[in-house]
């Protein structure tokens, strides 16, 4: 673990920082939404909520690589969408997981935010988290007198405070974790076409019912 996140932190420090999978079709740096121009014929593979199941994880990078291996055009290229923790499972583990990844080739790499990622902050002291379940905040807390596992889950807020929250690709594939803008936001989207309106970003990660729902699922 402390080989892992020295590493990773030392990256996130450099002056080129970490540079993530489709990074280039950033506009800026604060760009939360992206828009892909074109995409190679590399083979790109999507995985989803795994909330700390480590196994599910080992397994599909398995097929990856086996498919890989036959007639892949080129490196295989890895979408994460979100929700790497929570809901029981070894969410640590499979968070350092992702961090070993992005290590070997961070290039070949995006994630994007989930819920459960948003929700999880850091005040200075403690983790907190604005979702439930957040038993991995809670194990973090518990474990706060552990220097690795407090700087590995400050890493994790650190690096998805910058990572995307939606994906268009040039087929009109949109890649987002919980949905996209509704209706109440289509005329202000139309007039400023600011894709990165607060808003905007939460419908990509958290889905609402409706515009007036009181709550997010």
């Amino acid at each position: 673990m402390r080989g892992i996140v020295e590493q990773l932190e030392t990256v996130l420090d450099s002056e080129g920082g970490l540079r993530m999978l489709f990074d280039e079709f950033r506009e800026n740096r604060a760009d939360r939404v992206l828009r892909i121009a074109e995409i190679s014929d590399a083979p790109l593979w999507f995985i989803g909520d795994l909330h700390g199941d480590l196994l599910a994880l080992e397994a599909a990078l398995a097929l990856i690589d086996r498919e890989s291996e036959r007639e892949a055009p080129g490196p295989a290229r890895i979408v994460l969408l979100g929700d790497l923790f929570d809901d029981g499972g070894y969410g640590l583990d499979t968070l350092l997981r992702v961090f070993e990844l992005m290590l070997r080739d961070s290039s070949s790499i995006c994630l994007l935010a989930g819920n459960h990622e948003d929700a999880l902050g850091y005040n200075g002291s403690r983790f907190t988290a604005t979702v439930s379940p957040s038993d991995f905040s809670d194990f973090l807390n518990d474990n706060l007198a552990h220097e690795w596992m407090g700087r590995a889950g400050k890493l994790a807020v650190r690096i998805v405070k910058d990572a995307p929250r939606a994906l268009f690709f040039p087929d009109g594939l949109l890649v987002a974790h919980g949905g996209f803008p509704l209706r109440d936001l289509h005329e202000r989207l139309a007039q400023t076409g600011d894709w990165n309106d607060p808003q905007c970003l939460i419908d990509f990660v958290w889905t609402r019912a409706h515009p007036r729902a009181r709550k997010k699922m």
